[in-house]
């Protein structure tokens, strides 16, 4: 009898490590991950508004293509992968419906949600475009209601965060109006001599259009 529950416990444990293998391991929490480039959470100041209030925080993390250990990005080769995930207080009054991210042009691809990543069991959006464009995640079937969070949300890039922080958005939508709440959070940062090439092509632009 003692033999059969050995048994049992065995093959159970066997069965654990055999599902780790073939789906994703959860990453935990992206603050704080020791094999992000960067990470850290952003934490909105309190909004109040018409006896309504908004407060959330976004989580988020930069990794290099190759140490990030949840959903494969690896498309195009991009050596770095982006990652955030919001929550939306218990103390809030209102709910989140959009999250965008600035970047330069072509400074994302692959953009989508990762729900092994990060603190596991948040909502995902809706199915965002799969490649090249301005990141942003709606959450029009499910809303990000006060007390919960997101699933993590994932783009690509060549480009590094360059130590910088950018201005994410967050809209409210719905009933109360589009309405956008900023947040500071890494974002992909052009190297100066992409930068001096894009200030030459604009220039150009600029001078065909006035010819």
């Amino acid at each position: 009898m003692k033999m059969m529950k050995k048994m049992r416990v065995l093959c159970f444990m066997l069965g654990v490590f055999c599902l780790g293998t073939v789906y994703a391991v959860p990453v935990g929490p992206l603050n704080g991950d020791p094999t992000a480039i960067m990470s850290g959470i952003s934490i909105s100041p309190l909004h109040v508004e018409d006896g309504r209030q908004l407060l959330f925080d976004v989580a988020y993390a930069v990794y290099d293509s190759h140490n990030y250990r949840g959903a494969d990005l690896s498309y195009f080769g991009d050596q770095f992968i982006y990652a955030y995930q919001i929550e939306n207080s218990r103390f809030s009054t209102i709910d989140l419906k959009e999250f965008s991210v600035p970047v330069p042009p072509g400074g994302a691809r692959n953009i989508s949600y990762d729900i092994s990543g990060g603190i596991p069991g948040g909502i995902y959006p809706t199915p965002p475009p799969p490649f090249s464009g301005q990141p942003l995640w709606k959450f029009e079937h499910y809303p990000l209601l006060p007390g919960t969070y997101s699933s993590v949300l994932l783009f690509s890039s060549s480009l590094n965060p360059g130590g910088g922080e950018g201005t994410a958005t967050v809209n409210v939508g719905g009933d109360d109006g589009i309405r956008e709440f900023s947040i500071a959070v890494p974002v992909p940062t052009p190297e100066p001599v992409t930068l001096a090439l894009l200030g030459i092509g604009a220039a150009m632009m600029f001078r065909k259009r006035s010819c």
